[in-house]
């Protein structure tokens, strides 16, 4: 392992203490930046940093809160056939990113499908796994869900597979 790699591993296992200390990510950037004389000097961006340490959360998803999830999507499936779901998981059989959408988006997504906006900003829930939503705009200006997403890395693949959907 070189150098660099320890360095980056011993930066993360920091960021993760501090993290369940309760340090906010944006806060223990600004330190590190900091402590390395300025944010150009840091081997990575708040992204990057965002990106890793959502990738080890997820890895903790809890399974009980996976069913639960599941076990709901299943009961929406039942009650209208037309209710999709998708999920990815990763080699260790560990959830990455989840797609869902219901009937009702999935109709205005035919009429509206013109302009739909992506955005993941959402990191608001415990395992880090920014919330993504999808929308569009109706024939009255005004803002419609058409479908939701919770994504473990904000990267190609993963837009790719929650835009393929």
């Amino acid at each position: 392992m070189s150098e660099n790699d320890r360095l980056k591993k011993l930066v993360l296992r920091v960021v993760k203490d501090l993290m369940d200390a309760g340090v906010k990510q944006s806060q223990i950037y600004h330190a590190l930046a900091s402590q390395m004389n300025g944010f150009e000097n840091l081997p990575f961006l708040l992204k990057d940093m965002h990106n890793v340490v959502g990738k080890e959360r997820s890895k903790e998803f809890d399974e009980t809160d996976c069913r639960a999830m599941f076990a709901y999507f299943a009961k929406m499936k039942e009650a209208n056939e037309d209710f999709f779901f998708l999920w990815r998981v990763d080699e260790a059989n560990k959830l990455m990113d989840v797609i869902w959408v219901d009937a009702r988006s999935r109709v205005a997504y035919m009429d509206f499908c013109d302009v739909v906006c992506f955005d993941a900003t959402y990191i608001t829930n415990h395992y880090e796994l920014p919330f993504a939503n999808f929308v569009g705009v109706n024939h009255q200006g005004q803002t419609i869900l058409l479908g939701c997403a919770l994504v473990h890395n904000e990267d190609t693949e993963t837009y790719k597979l929650a835009m393929r959907e």
